[in-house]
């Protein structure tokens, strides 16, 4: 049996808080709006790239908001939020709500039997009840149990290495009828990423 040496974790050195930023980064992910309402029907939202399913039965999602976000204390006592996943046409979207303004929210966004807002043209957007709400440092996990999901087309918008990517597929103009060949990342402009 081949064992490693390695620094056991509990006697391992702190990481660096940058270093360790910076290996989140070569994480490619997808790009998401969260929205909720509170009690006097007022609107909040944020962008998220830290999202995944997490179980299939019963159908349940995470979602993580950087607790110093402005909107963190209405999704930590929201019933109910919506996520509506991103098409690479919904940059504008993804860097208003990714900034400080009070109202991030325009004509683009509709309401959902739940009373959810989302974006009707999204690749997908799931309505969830809140199932749990967990403490981790400097974010708070949402986690919710998927009641409704609505199915978009498009291409993806994608965050890597810090800068939003889109994926797009390489034509080759001499064959036409030769396989799709596959996706590569584009880079493209994008503001701040902290609600």
């Amino acid at each position: 049996m081949n064992t490693m040496n390695a620094v056991r974790p509990t006697t391992a050195q702190p990481i660096d808080p940058m270093e360790f930023r910076e290996a989140m980064t070569r994480f490619a992910s997808g790009i998401t709006i969260v929205t909720t309402a509170d009690g006097r029907g007022r609107r909040h939202g944020f962008t998220a790239t830290a999202f995944s399913s997490v179980s299939a039965t019963p159908p349940l999602v995470l979602v993580c908001l950087d607790k110093s976000a402005r909107c963190h204390p209405e999704f930590v006592t929201a019933t109910e939020y919506a996520i509506s996943i991103l098409r690479s046409e919904h940059w504008g979207i993804a860097k208003r709500f990714a900034s400080k303004i009070d109202d991030k929210f325009t004509d683009d966004f509709v309401g959902d039997e739940y009373g959810l807002a989302h974006l009707p043209d999204a690749l997908a957007s799931l309505s969830c009840v809140t199932e749990q709400v967990i403490d981790a440092g400097d974010h708070t996990i949402l986690i919710g149990k998927v009641v409704s999901v609505r199915l978009g087309d498009g291409v993806p918008a994608v965050f890597f290495g810090r800068k939003p990517r889109e994926l797009r597929e390489e034509q080759d103009q001499s064959s036409l009828s030769s396989p799709a060949k596959p996706l590569q990342p584009v880079e493209v402009a994008f503001g701040p990423s902290n609600p």
